[in-house]
């Protein structure tokens, strides 16, 4: 089981601290933080619980095979052309 989360409360603003300090860090009020334990999230309302049901296990078998389309780029080839005639040139 896991240890239960400590939090520390003012008990003038309600604010909220992870350690103790002498002073609340939102009101500025001296020995005001209180020890109290944090409250647990319910466990479907962790930060996967959306995607989790939309993917599944399969074996490979299972999955069915399909083509896509492919884009070429030509971006790296007028790249190289651009640099190459940029550099031709600036030096002759």
């Amino acid at each position: 089981m896991a240890k239960a989360k400590t939090v520390y409360v003012c008990t003038e603003c309600g604010g909220q601290a992870l350690k103790w300090q002498g002073q609340c860090p939102h009101c500025q009020a001296w020995n005001t933080l209180v020890e109290a334990v944090a409250e647990t999230a319910a466990p479907s309302a962790n930060r996967f619980s959306l995607i989790a049901e939309t993917g599944k296990l399969q074996r490979l078998s299972e999955v069915e095979a399909r083509e896509e389309s492919r884009v070429s780029s030509v971006l790296m080839n007028s790249t190289a052309c651009s640099a190459a005639d940029w550099c031709r040139a600036r030096w002759c």
